[in-house]
């Protein structure tokens, strides 16, 4: 009788079921939940609503657009692509209740690609995204995208999508920022593309749009000032280009302060983009307060676009200390731009080039010849390419004579990241089924492991390239495996053991000949290793083996004395008003005079360059005894402040 009684009473307190909220609700409590910036809780909410609506292929895909937005403001950016190609995938083109959805996830696509300096799937999905569009200000973001990334990429699609802009904008109320903005892509398009006076005018004309030269200032502000002041520098108009640069605050700190205080190594010479000594970018980037750079764009190139994306991917490595950081101004931290150039210390060959030539010799053993196409130029060919390719059709017998489209293709930089894998893994079942060596299949591998992610985690890459490796058909190649190694070592940072390993690796190859360019180049790069990790005699000892002839300023345990340098360049900087600084390389003779100077990093861009070159041509330095006459050392690094009196 009790445990009846027991039991009734349990009844009768016991709560109530909460009843599981609709599937209506749970979309708007994780749509919520995205509003209101918490997009962990809103991707694990889209993630079980997923799981709610199994079978209705309309639903999921507007699911996967949300959570793609999601996981792309958690900076997941290869997950966010996955999800957003399946959300279109499930929209179909025909409903209009789904236009909205499908325009915001093009979007998305093109903000990831630009993000990862993906400018040419950048361009794309921004060109694929207005095409969707309804209304004004829906076309004008995907054109001033399309106009921003193709500047850098394919520059004669940038002027038809301002053009368009233009016309859209004419007879309709925009706010005076929408149309700045236009206008300073046109003015960088016209600086990019040699129009120096050009670019000014319109430059000037978007600070004009803004407001003028006032007081008050937001980073849009800084952003045009600084184009002014830079387009007036190319124009060797010095005293303008101070009067905008004032106005950016730039070269203004407190005491403490120093953006050089990072680990800043500019881009090696060479390598896989070709980098040429005369090449200068100016780069745009912020400083995270963790000390990493996010956020790096290119603003201008001598040289093209792509050697300024090239120097944008190269600043994403460099870090600053926590304790730095808290040094600069937060405000113009975001916003920092620097005059860059490659560093001819330690030039290296491109691995791809050398990987190029064997797919093309066994191209030619097969009766078919492949076209090496100039990279600087490459955009220019891609729509040629792509109609080409679906002219050599798609069946068997069509192979090999699409094979060398196909890798046009996923070579050019014009090409995107998506695109890319496309195209190669096309090619590499060509390869296969023909039973290509393994250099040939390599050269296909890749730029497909390179077009793997959208992420700049270095890790990711690693993994990849360690993965290739370990294959047996590249493992068992002398060639491959140091074509991987090489590539690994990058993938580390300068000095670090796992870096010193690979190259003391491919140098000690048996299998590799002495003289082969890479047993050289993995010599030269461990030389640099070596002394990065502050081994100057393996350094030494690294370089001598490799056969250059030149010798190395950075090798030296101490490099000649500077005895004497022309002290003007203070007064600089109390023209200006504000302050900067400069690294210089230069190569010293036998008898300690300076050759070959050259800024490598520069802030503020094309201020104080001249000064510094002036001042390390002017300086003489200790002799060193050379029987042939020749260089004391070369590549001599050195870095020169700026500082106002007091």
């Amino acid at each position: 009788m009790v445990p009846s009684i027991v039991l009734a009473l349990a009844a009768q307190t016991a709560p109530a079921p909460v009843a599981e909220p609709t599937v209506q609700q749970a979309f708007e409590t994780a749509t919520k939940l995205q509003l209101d910036g918490k997009y962990a809780e809103a991707l694990s909410a889209w993630e079980a609503l997923d799981r709610r609506v199994p079978n209705n292929r309309r639903t999921l895909a507007v699911i996967a657009a949300r959570k793609a937005s999601a996981l792309f403001k958690l900076n997941r950016r290869d997950d966010a692509t996955t999800a957003a190609r399946l959300a279109l995938a499930g929209m179909p083109a025909g409903d209009p209740t789904l236009r909205q959805d499908r325009y915001d996830t093009t979007l998305l696509l093109a903000a990831v690609a630009q993000r990862a300096l993906d400018y040419a799937g950048a361009l794309d999905e921004f060109t694929a995204a207005e095409a969707i569009a309804v209304g004004p200000s829906e076309k004008l973001g995907a054109l001033l995208g399309e106009a921003e990334t193709a500047i850098f990429v394919a520059p004669d699609r940038a002027k038809p999508a301002l053009d368009k802009a233009d016309a859209l904008m004419t007879g309709q109320k925009v706010a005076p920022t929408v149309t700045a903005d236009f206008q300073r892509q046109r003015a960088l398009l016209l600086l990019n593309t040699g129009d120096v006076t050009g670019g000014r005018r319109m430059a000037t004309k978007a600070v004009s749009t803004l407001g003028g030269l006032s007081l008050r200032v937001d980073l849009r502000d800084v952003q045009a000032r600084s184009d002014v002041a830079l387009a007036a520098l190319l124009d060797k108009d010095e005293e303008e280009a101070r009067r905008y640069m004032a106005y950016t605050g730039a070269g203004r700190f407190k005491k403490g302060a120093d953006f050089r205080a990072g680990s800043l190594s500019p881009p090696d010479c060479g390598g896989e983009a070709g980098l040429k000594p005369s090449d200068v970018a100016v780069i745009q980037f912020s400083i995270n307060e963790d000390g990493s750079v996010s956020d790096s764009e290119p603003i201008y190139a001598a040289g093209g676009g792509l050697v300024a994306l090239e120097f944008a991917r190269a600043t994403r490595q460099w870090t600053w200390t926590p304790e730095a950081v808290k040094e600069l101004p937060p405000f113009f931290r975001r916003n920092v731009r620097l005059e860059m150039r490659c560093s001819v210390a330690f030039q290296r060959p491109s691995l791809e080039d050398s990987l190029t030539a064997e797919l093309a010799e066994w191209l030619r053993s097969k009766g078919v010849t492949l076209t090496i196409d100039d990279r600087r130029v490459a955009s220019r060919q891609v729509d040629t390419l792509r109609a080409a390719l679906v002219a050599a059709g798609t069946g068997t017998d069509s192979d090999l004579k699409a094979a060398p489209i196909l890798y046009r293709l996923i070579v050019n930089p014009a090409v995107g990241r998506e695109e890319t894998l496309i195209h190669g893994a096309r090619l590499m079942a060509i390869v296969d089924r023909l039973k290509g060596p393994p250099l040939a299949r390599l050269a296909v591998a890749v730029p497909m492991t390179r077009a793997m992610s959208a992420q700049d985690s270095r890790n990711a890459m690693r993994m990849r390239t360690e993965a290739l490796l370990a294959d047996p058909v590249f493992a068992a190649d002398a060639q491959a495996r140091a074509v991987l190694r090489l590539q690994l070592s990058d993938m580390y940072k300068a000095g670090a053991p796992q870096t010193i390993t690979l190259l003391q690796e491919v140098a000690n190859d048996a299998a590799l000949d002495a003289k082969d360019p890479l047993k050289v180049g993995a010599l030269v790069r461990l030389a640099s290793a070596e002394k990065m990790a502050g081994r100057l005699t393996e350094a030494r000892q690294a370089f001598e083996k490799s056969g250059v002839a030149a010798d190395q300023c950075a090798l030296l345990d101490k490099g000649p004395a500077m005895l004497k340098f022309d002290a003007e360049f203070p007064t600089d900087a109390q023209r200006w008003g504000f302050e900067g600084w400069a690294q210089v390389e230069n190569d010293v003779d036998a008898e300690g005079k300076a050759l070959n100077t050259r800024v490598v990093a520069a802030y503020p861009p094309f201020v104080f360059s001249d000064s510094a070159r002036r001042l390390f041509d002017s300086a003489r330095y200790a002799k060193t005894f050379r029987p042939d006459g020749g260089l004391g050392c070369g590549g001599r690094t050195n870095r020169v402040n700026f500082r106002l009196p007091g």
